[in-house]
């Protein structure tokens, strides 16, 4: 087929096609040999159909060419020299227009997910953050006042659970010993760990 031929099966421009076998000449040799002896001898180079196959997907992608090939397979007199008013050749080009519809449907499918993402990672970057667990807050107003005083950090957890002891009548060491676990899993277990928080930003300051 000539670039002519090829442009008017698929309803692209001939000098689009032009520069496609341009590109196609540089990856394949016979291509190149086949549009050297054009330019020669003044004649259209004349592709095959593994050669208009490589030209449509160059232009097109590998997709698009797949597609053509699979047709070329079934019938294979589509890549051949045909009547232009041909019912095989008007197929041809509306399945070429098929799929060129198919095509921007899907960019434009990718195109609203990605603005969908957009707005997903938008929103969250306005949530607030997560607020820190009890647990969590009484581990750190612990540490920041063993930090500040230069005090073992273990040494201010047994103060603070000697003090909820004599506050709130609840050995947490003593029964964080027995079920072999902590006396904050045991506040939180039993219900005792806002009690807990209370007492540890009375004791040490507010968290920073």
């Amino acid at each position: 087929m000539t670039t002519k031929q090829i442009a008017d099966y698929i309803q692209k421009p001939e000098q689009t096609v032009k520069n496609w076998v341009k590109k196609a000449s540089i990856k394949l040799d016979r291509v190149r040999t086949k549009l050297d002896q054009a330019a020669q001898s003044k004649k259209p180079a004349d592709y095959d159909i593994d050669e208009t196959i490589a030209i449509i997907e160059i232009g097109m992608g590998a997709n698009a060419a797949s597609m053509y090939r699979a047709n070329a397979q079934h019938n294979p007199i589509v890549l051949e020299t045909i009547p232009q008013d041909s019912s095989i050749a008007e197929a041809f080009r509306a399945m070429s227009r098929g799929f060129e519809m198919l095509t921007e449907m899907v960019k434009d499918q990718s195109t609203r997910l990605q603005r969908i993402e957009s707005q997903v990672e938008t929103r969250k970057a306005l949530l607030p953050p997560v607020e820190i667990s009890p647990a969590a807050n009484v581990t750190k107003l612990v540490r920041q006042y063993a930090e500040r005083n230069e005090i073992p950090f273990a040494n201010v957890f047994r103060d603070l659970y000697r003090e909820f002891l004599y506050r709130y009548h609840h050995d947490l060491l003593t029964i964080a010993k027995n079920r072999k676990t902590t006396g904050i899993k045991v506040a939180e277990v039993e219900g005792w760990i806002g009690d807990l928080e209370a007492l540890a930003a009375h004791l040490y300051g507010e968290a920073v």
